[in-house]
């Protein structure tokens, strides 16, 4: 069997390979590989939860803050401690589209 014939391993080996421009702060190349792996294979948190924090080192808070939303499709992100996740990015925690992202959460989660 070949591992490119599985969407989960692909999307892995995708993810890695974003991972590694990340590292060297190619943020932008690695948020292209993590839409690549994003979209064989939506529904891996790891690679959501990446594309956010590199959304968020390019100082895009609103793309990050789409980006949550759209995690929102596949995951449960009520039980979640969102600031303890993005304490590593005041600046992030303390913008106006994380407050109305997380009030949304809390609100969703109190229904």
């Amino acid at each position: 069997w070949d591992v490119n014939d599985i969407p989960e391993c692909t999307s892995i080996l995708i993810y890695l390979k974003a991972a590694t421009y990340f590292e060297e702060y190619n943020y932008l190349t690695a948020l292209e590989f993590y839409n690549e792996a994003l979209a064989i294979e939506p529904t891996v948190p790891n690679i959501h939860f990446a594309k956010v924090v590199c959304l968020i080192e390019m100082k895009e808070f609103t793309e990050a803050a789409e980006s949550l939303l759209v995690m929102e499709d596949y995951f449960d992100v009520t039980n979640t401690n969102w600031d303890k996740e993005f304490m590593a990015y005041p600046e992030f925690l303390i913008s106006d589209v994380y407050s109305r992202w997380l009030e949304r959460v809390r609100a969703n989660a109190a229904l």
